[in-house]
């Protein structure tokens, strides 16, 4: 599989307000691919063969290689503002939005103040 090529790419292409939504959706996609590969490996192993099932992988781990080299973009020495305008270029639209955080509680708004 990817292994940890998912946690590097997820890591350094995102920006810090879409970060967590896009590891968490890293972590979901790697997940569900380990469980894939460990669910199907023996049915697989034993209709292709040792010699077919080893060239199975070998045929995905080359094509994994190969998407790496041409759609993963370079990250060294940019920045996560320079990340997100590849991107915006990339879908042809601006992919910021404003991160609204929530107002911060008064101490007399928590429910912890009224029971007093």
């Amino acid at each position: 599989g990817a292994g940890p090529g998912i946690w590097l790419v997820a890591s350094e292409v995102f920006s810090l307000g879409i970060r967590g939504k896009a590891m968490s959706m890293a972590t979901t996609g790697n997940r569900a691919l380990a469980t894939l590969v460990s669910a199907t490996f023996l049915s697989l192993k034993n209709a292709l063969g040792d010699v077919g099932f080893l060239l199975l992988f070998s045929a995905l781990c080359c094509g994994n290689v190969i998407f790496i080299r041409y759609l993963v973009p370079e990250t060294k020495g940019k920045s996560l503002e320079e990340m997100l305008a590849y991107f915006e270029d990339l879908a042809g639209e601006s992919a910021r939005k404003e991160i609204e955080l929530p107002a911060s509680r008064s101490p007399e708004a928590t429910p912890e103040a009224t029971m007093v």
